[in-house]
């Protein structure tokens, strides 16, 4: 007989006492401060080199999603043509695909990944 045998692999369970791994209860948008508006959501994008102001609007079932004074370090990010010039030092970015399931915390996750690997380049 050769090394490996021709049985399926059994899969085996870990049982875990209840509470072992307690489930998160607060979204990200929550953990990070951000606020419901009339318009839609207002606080910072946050990454270990630094947070930026963001807001986040609905549009029926699109975002518009901005953030001010992004870093100059965003400048050689492929996204950075996402970017526009808003208003004075605000930036709009443009989404090419909206979250699936319309979660503004998709968006802020997407963003703060954004400059996260900005600073990595």
């Amino acid at each position: 007989m050769g090394w490996f045998s021709r049985q399926p692999a059994r899969v085996t369970r870990v049982a875990t006492p209840p509470g072992a791994v307690p489930r998160a209860t607060t979204t990200l948008m929550q953990q990070r401060g951000w606020q419901k508006t009339w318009a839609g959501w207002v606080g910072p994008y946050a990454t270990r080199y630094g947070t930026w102001q963001g807001k986040i609007e609905k549009a029926g079932d699109t975002f518009r999603v901005f953030i001010r004074n992004p870093p100059p370090e965003i400048h050689s990010h492929p996204k950075w043509a996402c970017f526009h010039r808003h208003k004075g030092d605000w930036y709009r970015i443009h989404l090419h695909t909206a979250p699936i399931d319309r979660d503004p915390n998709a968006v802020v996750r997407y963003c703060e990944e954004i400059l996260t690997t900005s600073f990595k380049r």
